[in-house]
């Protein structure tokens, strides 16, 4: 599979919304594109957004000397971009991901645009108000549970609630 999917598609270009951004100590940057049907896990690793001399455009080779901070800044989540790079297989763990040589901002992502005009819409029904909220109780009679039946977020939570001796209804 690591064969034929890489060397099928030697690079590619892939739209989507940027997700679970990721920035860490290692200066990769790790995130998912992702549109209405699939996503996508990708990296950006710091050598390809570097080199000793300077950022290299990817797509004219040109050196800049004094490049002014790091391309992937405008990375976002929410975001819309265009992502060139070469998909990778690890084979051990089954999976593929994009790696990532340039990215083109397009502006805010279809999803992104949708939950924001969801955010405003409930905003204006009243449902973000302060006076609307109301403090957790310490000691709730009732707990209600909204998760898959079968999911490894019940078990954990039933757990936890023996374990500390909850002693409230769960539905």
């Amino acid at each position: 599979i690591k064969i034929l999917l890489e060397d099928s598609f030697p690079f590619v270009w892939v739209r989507g919304q940027v997700s679970n951004l990721s920035r860490p100590g290692s200066g990769h940057v790790y995130f998912s594109l992702k549109d209405e049907e699939a996503v996508l896990s990708s990296v950006w690793f710091r050598q390809s957004r570097f080199s000793s001399k300077g950022a290299i455009n990817p797509l004219t080779g040109e050196v800049n000397e004094n490049p002014e901070g790091d391309p992937a800044d405008a990375l976002a989540d929410g975001r819309e971009v265009i992502c060139g790079g070469r998909l990778n297989v690890y084979a051990p763990r089954g999976s593929y991901q994009l790696v990532v040589d340039l990215v083109q901002e397009v502006g805010l992502g279809e999803l992104q645009r949708r939950f924001e005009e969801l955010k405003t819409r409930f905003s204006a029904l009243g449902w973000f108000a302060q006076e609307r909220k109301r403090d957790i109780p310490r000691n709730p009679l009732r707990v209600a549970l909204v998760t898959a039946p079968t999911g490894a977020a019940q078990a954990d939570f039933l757990r936890i609630a023996k374990e500390r001796g909850l002693g409230a209804e769960i539905r």
